[in-house]
């Protein structure tokens, strides 16, 4: 991602990071920060699993072979995702199908729960992200957007991200879960859209 972000000549970047693809997207921009003129955080952790005991046990059963063994025959944690992580509207059957054809194969659905078991089990990539927003990201304007429901933002991380960003603001979409994205798309678009006009506008205005 970095190469490709250097490749094009990329600048003035305002970047969505979500979930697990959010700190891929972080740590391929930490070493250009000169072209992040704003972030947008929805659904992400930016702290060290081990901070969150909650967290860390859900991980550790994603990861077990309990889980897997039915995971893998009958694409569990897709379901499961789409069912209890959308809140404010029903995916439609193609969108559900879709998902699903995403993970078609045992060595795909093994894969998705490594991936979500490296946010545990790679305690310093973690702590990079967290130095590198309060480090280095600190003094750009950041939009966080959460679900209401969203179990991160229950366990008060999303305001913790605020306080460690003195220029974020924090949207929460009411009744919503852990994707916003999916279950209130048209709030998210407006929300964002918004806020980079705002940003900006505010920098002409500055300037």
């Amino acid at each position: 991602m970095t190469e490709f972000i250097e490749k094009l000549d990329l600048n003035d970047l305002y970047p969505v990071v979500q979930e697990i693809g959010g700190h891929a997207a972080i740590i391929a921009l930490l070493p250009t920060p000169h072209k992040i003129k704003g972030v947008i955080i929805t659904d992400t952790i930016l702290f060290p699993v081990s901070e969150y005991k909650k967290i860390s046990t859900m991980l550790e059963f994603i990861n077990g072979s309990f889980f897997n063994f039915f995971n893998k025959r009958f694409n569990l944690l897709i379901r499961a995702s789409y069912r209890f992580g959308i809140r404010n509207r029903k995916l439609s059957k193609d969108e559900r199908q879709f998902y699903k054809n995403v993970f078609d194969t045992m060595e795909k659905r093994r894969l998705i729960t490594h991936m979500l078991y490296q946010l545990k089990n790679e305690e310093s990539l973690m702590r990079r992200i967290k130095n590198g927003f309060e480090v280095t990201l600190n003094k750009k304007p950041a939009l966080l957007i959460y679900g209401s429901k969203d179990p991160v933002h229950e366990l008060g991380i999303s305001k913790r991200i605020k306080n460690m960003l003195p220029f974020s603001e924090l949207h929460l979409i009411e009744g919503e879960a852990h994707f916003p994205h999916e279950g209130a798309p048209d709030e998210m678009a407006r929300l964002i859209s918004n806020w980079i006009v705002d940003q900006k506008h505010y920098k002409n205005t500055v300037t």
